[in-house]
């Protein structure tokens, strides 16, 4: 298995975004009432991660050449 953490870059914003909303909507619910999910996930937007990763705040983990997670 070959993985790979690298710094974002703005043209990743559709993956990174994808990623975070699909971990909001998969496991916060199991932790989080309804509100607090919604809160996240709009949190989250796709204006704030733009700036996140324009920022330099945000890393991508590669796993064989897929993304498979975020961290900011």
């Amino acid at each position: 298995m070959d993985s790979r953490i690298i710094i974002a870059n703005p043209s990743d914003a559709d993956i990174v975004s994808e990623i975070t909303q699909t971990t909001i909507r998969t496991v916060y619910p199991r932790y989080y009432p309804a509100g607090a999910v919604e809160f996240f996930s709009a949190h989250h937007s796709m204006d704030r991660i733009v700036s996140d990763i324009e920022n330099g705040f945000v890393y991508l983990l590669f796993v064989d050449g897929s993304p498979v997670g975020t961290v900011t």
